[in-house]
């Protein structure tokens, strides 16, 4: 199985900023964010993860979800973006209202959006699609991926960085 463009990506950047991916800061980088460390040790090896966690560690690394480069911290709000989970029925929402309002078939949409028929029906029924699908449909929709998170019930207890205290 090959590695997704966008895991490159990110493994490429949690490498560049943690010494070559020093495992031990990799994971201290995660669990500041409440992310659990062997989802980011995975990224950092390049080795698939699901689309919560990369949006998460995008945002926990100030990584552009969608092009993988190092963006300016204060342009973010890291700490809201990564203690929250993709909500695949926001996405699933917003592909029935376009299929509704559109002349397109899901097919023709799929096509012009470079992904899979399976993969769009698959977020159309709120079922987990990959980061590249994920990345192709939300550029698909003219929206972007931080759109379809919502902040997790079971991730209120991540305290949020002083850092960002204090920008409030």
């Amino acid at each position: 199985m090959t590695t997704s463009p966008a895991i490159k990506r990110l493994g490429n950047a949690l490498r560049s900023i943690t010494d070559n991916g020093d495992p031990g800061k990799v994971v201290a980088l995660a669990r500041e964010f409440g992310i659990e460390g062997r989802l980011a040790r995975r990224a950092a090896q390049n080795i698939e993860v699901n689309v919560s966690a990369y949006m998460r560690l995008c945002a926990a690394a100030c990584i552009d979800p969608v092009t993988g480069k190092i963006v300016h911290c204060e342009d973010i709000d890291r700490w809201a973006a990564a203690t929250a989970d993709v909500d695949p029925r926001r996405l699933a929402i917003k592909i029935l209202t376009l299929l509704i309002h559109s002349d397109k078939s899901m097919r023709q949409l799929a096509k012009k959006w470079g992904v899979s028929t399976t993969a769009l029906a698959r977020a159309k029924v709120e079922a987990p699609v990959n980061v590249d699908n994920f990345l192709r449909i939300c550029k698909g929709l003219k929206c972007q991926p931080h759109e379809f998170t919502k902040r997790t019930p079971e991730m209120s207890h991540v305290k949020q960085p002083a850092a960002q205290v204090e920008q409030i």
